[in-house]
């Protein structure tokens, strides 16, 4: 028999394993109904989560399982979820993404808001438009991200978004929210499910951030109990009050502090159906 040298025959067995692990890749991601590039996206954030920023959590990710479904009869989605959290880090969005389905092919975008100007940069649009995002104008009331967000809801999907409206530098304390998580929710009876990110990856930048080693924890809680609110006209009112329960809810979670609504103490009525400005994921995703 000939005999190859040993440089020639590492390259060969390499190339062999690369090709396989192609073709199971290949395989694998043909099996999701959202498409081979979302099934390679999630894939590769599971070293990234769980390797580079080690993350742990309280418990199992609560976020029902299974296919997108519309409701029947006028009944809610069984598998909506509208996903609401604090926001530390530009790697807020993978952390909530993360682990939420039991294998890969089973997984589901989360539609996350964002601003519409980082949207729309060239070099990462593919990569929003893969995961569902939404993008928001931060001029007003942005009233088709509401209509594109509350039909995902009803069409079965996971909605995320971070009442925050944008990257929160300080460590004790929530910044002011939005009312868009609690107009969501009261429009289309979509479960609300918070969550508190702890230690998430920082940095000078979103490079320096996402590369960035750490200990990041994840906190789920279960659904916001908005039972008596449903079913009343959105007032002010009524939005500041559920607004009051998701974000107590995410700050106890998270370990701090919640400042309030938006435009508390400022004389601004707290009644736009939808974060405009600010109810976004635009720096994280």
């Amino acid at each position: 028999m000939p005999e190859f040298p040993p440089a020639l025959a590492i390259g060969g067995a390499a190339l062999l394993t690369a090709a396989a692990a192609a073709a199971w890749a290949w395989r694998r991601s043909g099996r999701c109904p959202h498409g081979r590039l979302v099934w390679l996206l999630y894939v590769l954030a599971i070293p990234l989560t769980g390797g580079l920023w080690r993350a742990t959590r309280n418990k199992p990710c609560p976020f029902p399982r299974g296919p997108s479904r519309p409701g029947e009869g006028g009944e809610p989605s069984p598998t909506a979820a509208l996903i609401v959290a604090n926001h530390r880090g530009p790697g807020d969005p993978m952390l909530l993404w993360s682990r939420h389905a039991d294998v890969p092919e089973q997984i589901r975008p989360i539609a996350f808001l964002m601003a519409r100007e980082l949207y729309a940069v060239p070099q990462l649009k593919w990569f929003y438009d893969a995961l569902d995002t939404i993008p928001v104008a931060r001029s007003g009331r942005d009233m088709r991200a509401v209509k594109i967000a509350l039909t995902r809801l009803k069409e079965g999907g996971f909605v995320g978004l971070f009442p925050e409206g944008g990257i929160n530098h300080d460590p004790d304390r929530l910044r002011p929210a939005t009312p868009g998580a609690a107009f969501l929710a009261l429009s289309t009876d979509a479960p609300v499910f918070p969550v508190g990110l702890r230690n998430v990856p920082r940095g000078k930048n979103l490079y320096t951030a996402l590369l960035k080693p750490t200990r990041a924890e994840i906190h789920y809680g279960e659904p916001v109990d908005l039972s008596d609110l449903r079913g009343q006209r959105k007032t002010p009112a009524v939005l500041a009050e559920a607004t009051e329960r998701i974000m107590r809810r995410v700050a106890d979670l998270a370990g701090v502090e919640y400042g309030g609504l938006e435009g508390e103490g400022e004389g601004d009525a707290p009644g736009a159906p939808l974060p405009a400005a600010r109810p976004t994921p635009a720096k994280a995703a």
